[in-house]
């Protein structure tokens, strides 16, 4: 198993622990929490391969993909409704920050590997198209969970998460040909989860500020 599919399987873990969150917060049935885990751990990157050109999208010949997904998920709900009546306000609080550590980690990860799929089909020297498939990878599977989820995407509200992953993906582009490729993309995975946690733990927003009286033109 390569280094990239190491860290595919990483984010994937990621994600689909994220998404049993958020299925369990918006009230979503078993088959609904399933669901959108998979769009969101295997979304992004069915995007990537389609605009990259590869056929079939690589989540579609790798079966420990989607197995991956659905232990993940199966083993979250069986122990949350274990512990469903155990558990206290302040212990889901910091289940939760745990969450939101390996959600940033997913970030990473994903971004690495849309930038790393754009080099390996050899494309490292376009940037924008480098852009577009890593931060494609890394929430487009998220935007498709919040939509299904009946909530506004994480990307659009003030959170740092899809700057995160732009910075990232900026750091990739100019180090990935002067080191080597597994350096690179453990590097920049790093960077792109330290830059969103230490934003969660500091509340840094992008937030603007912008009363409806000011959209108002004067009388």
């Amino acid at each position: 198993m390569s280094v990239l599919q190491v860290l595919e399987i990483i984010g994937l873990v990621a994600f689909a622990l994220s998404s049993v969150f958020v299925g369990i917060e918006y009230e979503l049935d078993i088959f609904g929490i399933f669901f959108i885990a998979l769009c969101t751990s295997l979304g992004g990157g069915i995007i990537r391969d389609v605009v990259l050109g590869i056929e079939p999208p690589l989540n579609f010949l790798h079966s420990e993909y989607v197995i991956t997904v659905v232990v993940t998920v199966a083993v979250s709900l069986i122990v949350f409704k274990i512990l469903d009546k155990k558990l206290k306000k302040s212990t889901i609080r910091v289940i939760k920050k745990i969450v939101d550590l390996v959600d940033a980690i997913g970030l990473g990860v994903f971004t690495v590997s849309g930038c790393q799929a754009a080099v390996n089909v050899g494309f490292g020297d376009n940037f924008i198209l480098m852009l577009f498939v890593g931060l494609t990878t890394a929430v487009g599977g998220g935007i498709v969970r919040d939509l299904l989820a009946g909530r506004k995407p994480v990307v659009v509200r003030k959170e740092i998460y899809a700057l995160a992953s732009i910075v990232g993906t900026v750091v990739f582009y100019f180090i990935h040909d002067k080191m080597s490729s597994t350096g690179a993309m453990y590097l920049t995975a790093a960077l792109i989860a330290i830059i969103r946690v230490i934003a969660s733990l500091r509340r840094i927003n992008l937030s603007y500020a912008l009363r409806n009286d000011d959209m108002k033109a004067d009388d």
